[in-house]
């Protein structure tokens, strides 16, 4: 009797702990911190263009997410150069954008793109003149306190000339209970983390010829960028001229993957180069235009007048890209990256 009651309250006791672990183990699964997400540096800038970009990632299962989550910055001290950009989240969902140079930065802009939350508006608050931690603050010594325009999700802060030194902090905010934003960032059913909620910021602007991070001159850039963007279209063509006189099936898509990768192949090599420009898309676009032109006629782009065109296009661009307009040389080495 006594052995079966032994047994019988053994089997209990098992059974409550097998029941309590079930409960347990959810839980504490749930309050398992996440740890901090890989940086990046976000500087961007190329001779004298200043392009600096910062992203936070907002999730409050981080185990300090006030000082965690920052997946890109810029946060340098070269010495001759000290830069800070960076997105800060702290309280519920509040968003704090930082800046701060040692050097004078004309035009200089920034924008803040927010997280887009379903019924929910973003406001901007008042600028302080402050950095956080606190201890940046002794490399900088003009706080100012720009006022920033709002659109959608967008944030604007038109900040004209950065003088050497200047340093401020932006606020943003939305409305959010802790449970919003729980949800927000619930993590997929695998178990991997939430990176839905994230806000970026960009800073853009012109440093002094003095200041230019390459050591040279935006011209130099220029002509090498038309070198690239001249000389990838005129090797492409060759295959192409090859399949239109063999009369090889296929041609049309052929031409179709040319464009394609006159435009891919083009920009590629420009970033990897650091000398990419966006406007050059027209000189590309325009040897596309060509390409279609003489193939509906023709079907092949291998013949005098297309090569005549194609080659008057080419030249007119390295004109004004390495000559200039006024006619006056652009003659220099090429600086391959940045002098710091």
């Amino acid at each position: 009797m006594f052995t079966r009651s032994r047994k019988s309250l053994t089997a209990v006791v098992a059974a409550v702990a097998i029941g309590i672990s079930s409960v347990l183990t959810p839980v504490a699964q749930a309050q398992v911190a996440r740890p901090d997400v890989q940086q990046r540096d976000g500087d961007r800038t190329v001779g004298c263009s200043v392009d600096w970009n910062a992203e936070a990632i907002y999730d409050p299962r981080f185990s300090d997410w006030t000082v965690m989550g920052f997946s890109e910055n810029v946060d340098e001290d070269t010495g001759d150069f000290k830069k800070f950009l960076q997105v800060q989240h702290f309280g519920n969902a509040a968003s704090r954008v930082a800046v701060a140079t040692s050097k004078t930065i004309n035009n200089a802009k920034l924008v803040v793109e927010l997280q887009e939350v379903e019924g929910k508006s973003w406001t901007v608050g008042n600028s302080a003149g402050r950095l956080f931690p606190a201890e940046r603050e002794e490399h900088f010594d003009k706080p100012i306190t720009p006022v920033g325009t709002i659109s959608g999700n967008t944030a604007t802060y038109d900040l004209g000339t950065l003088e050497a030194g200047s340093f401020t902090s932006t606020s943003q905010s939305i409305r959010l209970d802790p449970g919003q934003l729980q949800a927000l960032t619930e993590p997929a059913a695998d178990g991997t983390w939430s990176d839905a909620f994230k806000v970026n910021a960009r800073l853009t602007g012109d440093l002094a010829p003095e200041d230019c991070e390459s050591g040279g001159t935006p011209p130099i850039s220029t002509c090498v960028a038309a070198g690239l963007t001249v000389g990838l279209p005129l090797l492409l063509l060759v295959p192409v001229g090859m399949a239109g006189q063999l009369n090889i099936p296929g041609l049309d898509q052929l031409n179709a993957d040319l464009q394609a990768q006159l435009r891919n192949a083009n920009s590629q090599l420009q970033q990897q180069f650091g000398v990419f420009d966006p406007s050059q898309a027209q000189y590309i676009n325009q040897i596309n235009a060509e390409i279609a032109r003489f193939t509906a006629d023709n079907r092949t782009i291998i013949n005098g007048a297309a090569m005549v065109a194609l080659g008057l296009l080419a030249a007119s661009y390295l004109y004004n890209s390495c000559v200039g307009e006024d006619g006056t040389s652009s003659t220099s080495s090429l600086s391959s990256g940045s002098s710091e």
